[in-house]
């Protein structure tokens, strides 16, 4: 589940794609909420990563995938390069940091019909 703080536009629009194009599902988030209802909604879905174009302070510790506002990741097109010139890119720029072979999305294991799209909470779902 990958958590996603995002303004309506293109970015929003990426970043759902790309969490559906992993095999993901999704949690929004609207950073306009109070912090206490954001942390709560964190805390309850545990996601592994939060999608934002800033950090936010009901964020916690998790990790940080920062996109702009045209939906570029910053820092991406020096990844590039330098993959294209044959050196290692910084782990601490990707989300996880680990190895992977190809560029294209790397589910764990094959999607099926039946498998949750996103999780939503309701105005009275949070129970508070």
């Amino acid at each position: 589940l990958i958590a996603v703080a995002l303004p309506r536009g293109e970015a929003l629009l990426v970043a759902l794609l790309a969490v559906a194009s992993a095999g993901a599902a999704y949690v929004p988030l609207d950073p306009r909420y109070p912090a206490d209802r954001l942390r709560h909604m964190l805390d309850d879905s545990r996601p592994l990563l939060l999608v934002t174009d800033r950090t936010h302070p009901w964020g916690g510790n998790l990790p940080l995938l920062t996109v702009a506002p045209d939906g570029t990741v910053p820092g991406a097109e020096a990844e590039a390069a330098g993959r294209a010139g044959g050196g290692e890119p910084e782990a601490a720029g990707r989300a996880g940091g680990g190895e992977r072979e190809g560029d294209g999305p790397v589910p764990s294991e094959a999607a099926h019909p039946g498998d949750p799209a996103y999780v939503i909470y309701t105005s009275g779902s949070t129970g508070r």
